[in-house]
């Protein structure tokens, strides 16, 4: 998905990661309390900050979430591979202070309907941890629904939600 402009909503500034995020990008990737509920191999900021360097093309996929009012970050959102269901899945982080404040929401109500109309598909999914209850109740909000749960070799178990886009 190619989003070359800034998407707007009431609170947010979403736009396209670039170089002068990769510090950003490495600390979002490292905070172990983001990775709790989001997963992944956590590595230390200076390897991981080493990483995006030596692989400036990662930062394509990735997009940043601003405050609108003063332009701090606080989250990413992605489409990542899902070897599981051999298909592109849905990924939001946000930084634990600006958690409770519905900025995932926000940001899900957003690049939901953007993925599903570039891609002219009519369906997307995400995973979260099982124990992931407020990342639970905003896709469920969202009208994704619970699919199974599966064993990822990398981050455990793992819940599988499917949004079903209904043509009217």
């Amino acid at each position: 998905m190619d989003v070359s402009v800034a998407m707007e909503t009431e609170n947010l500034i979403i736009r396209k990661a670039n170089e002068s995020d990769v510090e950003f990008l490495a600390e979002i990737s490292t905070n172990e309390k983001v990775q709790k509920y989001t997963g992944g191999v956590i590595d230390s900021y200076e390897n991981t900050l080493d990483h995006i360097n030596r692989h400036p093309e990662n930062i394509d996929g990735f997009h940043i979430i601003e405050l609108k009012g003063n332009r701090e970050r606080i989250g990413i959102v992605s489409f990542v591979p899902n070897n599981y269901m051999n298909e592109e899945e849905i990924l939001i982080s946000i930084m634990p202070t600006y958690w409770g404040n519905e900025y995932g929401p926000e940001t899900l109500s957003v690049f939901k309907g953007l993925w599903l109309e570039s891609n002219n598909i009519k369906h997307m999914f995400a995973t979260v941890k099982p124990g992931n209850t407020a990342s639970i109740s905003m896709l469920m909000k969202e009208g994704f629904v619970f699919v199974e749960v599966y064993e990822d070799p990398f981050q455990g178990s793992q819940s599988l939600y499917k949004y079903e886009r209904s043509y009217t």
